[in-house]
């Protein structure tokens, strides 16, 4: 019940101009990510069909995707909306946690491998300032502040869940949570982009209640009686999304911070990319990569839906065949 709640209060800073316009040369390189997960997806899917998971297998693998190209709400969204088994839903958590730690000690070594003129690039203040007045924004918290967005996120669960109702399809109800709230941030961005500090601090709590109770029933060892081969699936998924973004974006002449942020933002979301970037000093791309991470949590859920039936749902009816 609470789960939907978190969305919106995610993406009360969705305003799709100002992403656009503020992620300068950091969108494409997140672009170049997100193809590069979709492509290793398939491949994953390829080498490790998952079809000991018979027909969760294809939708497993478009959560996933979704996951890494957005961020955890993608994957439960995609997960709520393919009706994915509670089972299979917290083995590919725990494959995609294991695999997240392997990651992110990948990404933080190769950071050490920034020439000194990448690094200094990274840290000029083309961004610090929007950075600070983003730093400020969420320092704001207030129980007048923390009530309206409880009371405008229930509104968009509410006209979301009406909404999947009427067209016949609970699954719909996240998806449309989403575009909902992306369109309200778009159109009224002042007033709704003033609720995001405390909507990211309330939507935190509510998912780390969620991710309590998904982890209470799933644990590593489940994953590898239930389903060992989603660790490898997700594992190469990743490995050939970070080949895919270095090698073609060295070929775009982006630097190695950037490339990283932007994969970053697309396997771990805003939150970490911009921790990434306040811990190597690299302020300058602080803000374009919380803004191309909330443009993943916008965006990937419609995207894996529709890669998943298209594309990865024929692979396994293929194989099956």
């Amino acid at each position: 019940f609470f789960l939907p709640l978190a969305v919106p209060m995610l993406l009360f800073g969705a305003d799709m101009r100002r992403i656009l316009a503020g992620t300068g040369r950091l969108l494409l390189a997140f672009v170049i990510g997100a193809v590069g997960t979709s492509l290793g997806t398939v491949g994953a899917l390829a080498m490790v069909p998952l079809s000991s998971l018979g027909d969760e297998g294809w939708k497993i693998a478009a959560a996933l995707c979704a996951r890494h190209i957005g961020g955890a709400v993608n994957y439960v969204a995609v997960a709520e909306a393919l009706h994915i088994s509670p089972s299979i839903t917290g083995a590919g958590l725990a494959a995609d946690n294991l695999t997240c730690a392997v990651y992110f000690a990948a990404i933080f070594w190769m950071s050490t491998r920034a020439s000194a003129v990448e690094n200094a690039a990274a840290a000029s203040a083309g961004g610090e300032e929007a950075s600070e007045d983003g730093d400020e924004k969420k320092k704001s918290f207030s129980v007048e502040r923390a009530c309206w967005s409880l009371a405008l996120s229930g509104v968009i669960c509410y006209a979301g869940s009406a909404l999947a109702r009427v067209l016949g399809s609970s699954g719909l109800e996240l998806p449309l949570i989403t575009a909902i709230i992306v369109l309200l941030a778009s159109v009224f961005p002042k007033a709704i982009g003033g609720l995001e500090g405390v909507g990211e601090a309330l939507a935190a709590i509510v998912m780390h209640l969620f991710f309590a109770t998904v982890g209470a029933a799933g644990s590593v060892s489940q994953m590898i009686a239930t389903a060992p081969s989603l660790f490898v699936f997700c594992l190469l998924q990743v490995s050939l999304h970070l080949g895919f973004i270095l090698i073609v974006g060295k070929l775009a002449r982006f630097s190695l911070p950037e490339l990283l942020v932007a994969s970053n933002a697309n396997v771990g979301g805003p939150t970490t990319a911009a921790g990434m970037c306040a811990t190597k000093g690299w302020r300058g791309l602080l803000c374009p990569a919380m803004l191309i991470g909330i443009l993943g949590y916008s965006t990937a859920t419609f995207i894996a839906i529709a890669f998943g039936n298209a594309v990865l749902r024929a692979m396994t009816l293929a194989v099956a065949a």
